[in-house]
């Protein structure tokens, strides 16, 4: 009978779960899975700090720090680890000789990104100070660190050894430290507690880092549903924060059972900048729902310039059973940013657990990995700043009164719950939603949307890490081809904006109104450079600037047009933008909304006209790296090099052929001229689709509808008669066609334009799917003959 029901329960609990976790890896819904730190501690360098390096390197005298955090969201609620490993890619011929790989029990700091751009100092300015990292002689480094309790971590009280853990070396480079699941499941079930592993080496030994584009750490974890724990369940769901006039700060904890049963008895400790205090045992049990407060208090001071720093949490210890341990923690910090939470019931009923725990959820997830791993050149630390719930209210309708600083929460509120949740919060810091902004406008008889393609949880801007670029280089605005950018792994995090994460550093010392910050130090003198899709500059042409205003735009008259220079480039006029700046942009005075922060700008050569747009935040962005006197902006349209046939199409009914080797019947839809007939395409990397125009012709425009859904990135490539596949050359790459269909296609077609020249074969070549695909038409445009 035993064995009956654990067979049941077995299946109940349902087969395990791989999950690979590394920088950058897709987690479910959410941004992706960031939350990675890894350095190396050398005694050779005891104060050199080396997180942002492309490697790891240990060996005598030497020690690897590793953390996976975030587990929460990236492994879900109510898992069982079955099992966990390490995988590390080496960069040695000798096999890794692995001494001891440790649990770390104290908390360290990674240390800022690597950059080209350096440090612009004035005479007479020091480099600045780098805080909250670790070297072998500490854990954290600088105002308020702290040291190893033993030098290079090797202390009790800093890491302890996995007896477990065995350690593999595959053909291919792999080393594999396995027996990892106690560890990660105590890392899982207690956050405050999830600090990494340390790994020691008998021998020299290198390893890729998690900064670099390829064979980064990874964590592999096989994990199991499990029911939830019923019964009793303490948490700490806020800590209150007052300062009265000689400077003492009093911090109160609210402990609260949101369990269905009475809890335990439990002992509570303050942690003071990651300090422990002793152990208060508190006697009392609470019933569901009921909750009680700790207190205490000390000097407070404030750091006016980083707010990472000054940590204090508070955290309870059960002396019975306790369904929930990953909520027994809370921290927040002395500076941190107050926000008032209010939400309306009809939304907490819907989150699955008490609203004061997920608020505290998403507050810990917005400071501990979207403020800290939004990292640019200009905020090698990624955000400064950091945010505590002042009060959390759940209210039965939207009718109670809500004051500055708060953010409000309604029933009936679209989009994903924690996305939704941090977007208010940073507006109730002072940071403007421009995804509002984002507005359909009629182009030319077609709907036109505002797309940042490299957007994150605001929906606007561009969160990729530019700080491998020399100051002289920048970031294509809109998905090309940039073979640098791949180069160096250059790719959207999904979370906080370069504009977003530069305005809230700035905050922390400005006089002026946080509303304000983003719009000030523009670049003075702004050049456009007008490209077509393919990098070729549009010389001679004229471009026209409409400015939005109030969120709308006016498109019967522009503000202003400059002609491009045969190399198309063309200086935009500067117009006052503030009397308290002193400085000048195209946009004039911006409203601290961003109602008039973007431009839609026209271009018309070759009888096509073509539109792009230009917003205030890629000045801003260019002001954070140090481009406050003039930047270079570049603008991209989809224009050809010739006037253009619009009425003819020299594929349709033309000989088709793919790599499956489909029938030519099989595939005669894609030239039929009728976008309802659709053929079904091979989705792997390399494979292929053809049109034979028959013979060579000079095409300016090559167009493509697509089925419900297309390649991801594909390349365009052409030849004529007589050559073969191996000689064909570039027409056009596409690098993201969810982008490119949705910000300028018309019913599901995007039209390719480059430069004329003549050639017989069209053949699309699958770079990267991830999803099954169908075409309906390609077209083939020529241009005009002269007569």
């Amino acid at each position: 009978m035993t064995g009956i029901v654990l067979c049941f329960a077995l299946l109940q609990q349902g087969a395990p779960t791989t999950i690979l976790l590394y920088r950058g890896a897709s987690v479910g819904s959410g941004p992706a899975y960031w939350s990675v730190e890894d350095t190396s501690l050398s005694s050779q360098e005891p104060d050199a700090i080396t997180g942002g390096q492309f490697t790891l390197s240990g060996g005598p005298g030497r020690t690897i720090l590793i953390r996976f955090g975030d587990l929460q969201r990236a492994i879900g609620p109510n898992k069982k680890i079955v099992k966990a490993s390490l995988e590390l890619i080496s960069l040695e011929k000798d096999v890794p000789s692995l001494r001891a790989i440790s649990a770390v029990q104290a908390s360290w700091g990674e240390g800022p990104a690597k950059t080209l751009t350096g440090v612009d100092l004035k005479p007479g300015e020091t480099a600045p100070i780098i805080r909250w990292s670790s070297t072998w002689k500490h854990r954290r480094t600088g105002e308020n660190g702290a040291s190893w309790q033993q030098v290079g971590a090797q202390g009790a009280a800093d890491a302890k050894q996995i007896a477990s853990a065995k350690a593999t070396f595959g053909q291919e480079g792999t080393l594999t430290i396995s027996g990892l699941e106690a560890s990660i499941q105590r890392q899982y079930d207690h956050p405050e507690e999830c600090n990494g592993f340390a790994l020691s080496f008998d021998n020299l030994t290198t390893f890729n880092s998690s900064e670099g584009a390829q064979g980064q750490p990874k964590l592999v974890v096989e994990v199991q549903n499990v029911e939830p724990v019923k019964g009793g369940d303490l948490a700490v769901t806020r800590i209150e924060q007052s300062i009265n006039d000689q400077g003492e700060a009093a911090y109160t904890a609210y402990i609260k059972n949101v369990g269905q049963a009475d809890s335990a008895p439990f002992g509570a400790r303050w942690i003071v900048r990651e300090s422990a205090g002793s152990l208060s045992e508190i006697s009392k049990s609470l019933k569901p729902g009921e909750e009680t407060t700790v207190t205490t208090s000390k000097p407070y001071k404030p750091n006016p310039v980083d707010h990472r720093v000054q940590p204090i949490a508070f955290k309870i210890e059960p002396s019975g059973p306790d369904a929930q341990p990953w909520n027994n923690s809370l921290s927040t910090f002395e500076d941190a940013f107050p926000v008032n939470i209010v939400l309306e019931k009809g939304f907490a009923d819907k989150l699955g657990m008490d609203p004061e725990v997920w608020v505290q959820q998403q507050i810990a997830s917005l400071n501990d990995v979207t403020f800290a791993h939004s990292k640019f050149s200009f905020a090698l630390d990624g955000c400064l700043e950091r945010v505590r719930a002042a009060s959390i209210l759940t209210v039965n309708d939207g009718t109670a009164r809500v004051k500055a600083g708060t953010v409000f929460i309604q029933a009936g509120e679209s989009g994903e719950p924690s996305r939704t949740f941090i977007k208010k919060v940073l507006m109730a810091m002072g940071i403007p939603d421009l995804a509002t902004f984002n507005v359909p406008v009629d182009l030319d008889g077609a709907k036109r949307v505002r797309i940042d393609a490299y957007a994150g949880i605001s929906g606007w801007g561009d969160t990729r890490n530019e700080s491998m670029l020399t100051s002289s280089l920048s970031l294509k605005p809109v998905p090309a081809f940039d073979a640098y950018a791949d180069l160096m792994h250059i790719a959207p995090t999904g979370l906080l904006s370069a504009t977003e994460v530069g305005a809230l550093n700035a905050m922390l010392q400005t006089k002026a109104k946080r509303e304000t910050v983003w719009t000030l130090n523009l670049p003075r003198i702004v050049f456009i450079n007008a490209v077509d899709l393919s990098g070729r500059p549009i010389g001679n042409a004229e471009l026209s600037f409409f400015q939005m205003k109030n969120g709308k735009f006016d498109l019967e008259a522009p503000d202003f047009g400059v002609a491009t220079s045969a190399q198309g480039s063309a200086k935009l006029p500067s117009n006052p933008t503030s009397e308290a700046s002193g400085t000048a942009s195209p946009f004039g005075t911006l409203d601290p909304s961003g109602s008039n922060a973007v431009f839609l700008v026209r271009v018309k050569k070759f009888g096509v006209t073509d539109w792009a747009w230009f917003s205030a935040w890629q000045l801003a962005d260019a002001a954070n790296r140090g481009q406050k006197a003039l930047l270079l902006a570049e603008l991209r349209f989809n224009m050809p090099t010739d006037a253009l046939e619009t009425e003819t199409n020299l594929a349709k009914e033309r000989i088709v052929a793919d790599s499956a080797g489909s029938l030519p019947a099989q595939l005669s839809a894609l030239v039929d001229e009728n976008p309802a007939t659709t053929v079904k395409l091979p989705g792997k990397a390399g494979d292929w689709i053809e049109v034979d125009m028959g013979r060579d012709r000079t095409i300016g425009d090559i167009v493509i509808t697509s089925g419900e859904k297309f390649w991801k990135q594909f390349d365009i490539m052409v030849y004529a008669t007589g050559m073969t596949a191996k000689d064909a050359q570039f027409w056009a790459r596409e690098v993201d066609w969810d982008w490119a269909s949705a910000s300028r296609g018309v019913a599901n077609a995007v039209s390719y334009r480059s430069n004329a020249v003549r050639f017989r074969f069209i053949r699309l070549v699958c770079k990267q799917s991830d999803q099954n695909a169908t075409i309906a038409e390609i077209r083939a445009i020529p241009i005009k003959m002269n007569p």
